[in-house]
């Protein structure tokens, strides 16, 4: 699936709307989209999901000062929907159970898909999240994302990974375009580096 326009690389390169080039960059951009999921541990595509924790206490506490964050299963989060604390798991299913509702509490870190509590003193808790994550596909091409829902940090990625992926291409070789795998790759690790989805503190889903 692509995450930016191929045209926008063709015309970083400098090529006019050739066979060769167009399918040598689609080839590539192709590529670019899992490698950019494993490496940001999630998927791209687009979902609802509900995701429940476990908070025995909140695992920072200082006098007045407390933090919980919860480590969803998908990153690129698009709707938090709500996040509900219960006694037990079968509350949040139960008619009239017991649920508090704190999603006015928590901060998001959408791309990251990082939920921060810095008010709850949660005490043998669970905690039920529900969201929305992803990207909704072109209904104009299936083989595409919805490039303009796509944040501007990702479609650079994906540019710079498909520029990787071109580097050996015999189309750029034969019109004397060499890239430096080395500048490309760093850009892309720092690109990146911001949007990794370590959070040590995080609890994690059961």
């Amino acid at each position: 699936m692509l995450l930016a326009l191929p045209n926008d690389v063709r015309d970083q390169l400098g090529f006019d709307d050739m066979t060769d080039i167009a399918f040598a960059i689609r080839m590539a951009m192709d590529a670019a989209d899992p490698y950019l999921q494993a490496q940001l541990n999630t998927d791209f595509v687009q979902g609802t999901y509900v995701d429940t924790f476990y908070v025995r206490e909140p695992p920072y506490l200082d006098g007045p000062a407390v933090e919980t964050q919860f480590r969803l299963r998908h990153g690129m989060v698009s709707a938090l929907t709500s996040v509900l604390t219960a006694f037990t798991p079968a509350s949040f299913s139960t008619p009239g159970a017991q649920v508090t509702d704190v999603t006015a509490n928590v901060f998001l870190e959408d791309d990251r898909g990082i939920v921060k509590d810095f008010t709850t003193r949660y005490v043998r808790q669970f905690v039920q999240i529900t969201y929305a994550s992803g990207f909704a596909p072109d209904p104009n091409n299936p083989a595409s994302y919805l490039i303009c829902a796509i944040p501007d940090w990702l479609q650079n990625a994906c540019k710079i990974k498909t520029l990787i992926g071109l580097v050996d291409s015999p189309v750029l070789s034969e019109a004397q375009i060499k890239l430096d795998q080395n500048l490309l790759g760093s850009q892309l690790v720092a690109l990146l580096s911001r949007k990794l989805r370590y959070a040590p503190m995080s609890l994690l889903p059961l």
